[in-house]
């Protein structure tokens, strides 16, 4: 085999080595945006629920405080619902 045959062969090798590396990193930084998008997604449904149960503690919060301040009103409430089933009863 010639020099400049054999030089041929080397670039030719080198070349599809290249090649081969290129497709790879090609691979990876596709695989590198899958995974980032699938870590973007489930951050995402994660940070909704943290978000939905947080509305939902303050909110029963809120709910629970402003029931506290009707609750002088439940023993009359009470008197007034007995009341009320005495008279459906009774027609």
């Amino acid at each position: 085999m010639s020099p400049a045959r054999a030089r041929k062969w080397l670039w030719r090798i080198l070349l599809a080595l290249v090649a081969l590396q290129a497709y790879f990193v090609r691979e990876l930084l596709a695989a590198l945006i899958l995974f980032s998008a699938l870590f973007v997604a489930v951050a995402a449904v994660v940070g909704i629920f943290f978000l939905l149960r947080e509305a939902g503690q303050r909110t029963l919060a809120w709910a629970e405080a402003g029931l506290r301040s009707l609750a002088p009103l439940a023993g009359p409430l009470a008197a007034l619902q007995k009341l009320s089933n005495k008279l459906t009863r009774s027609t």
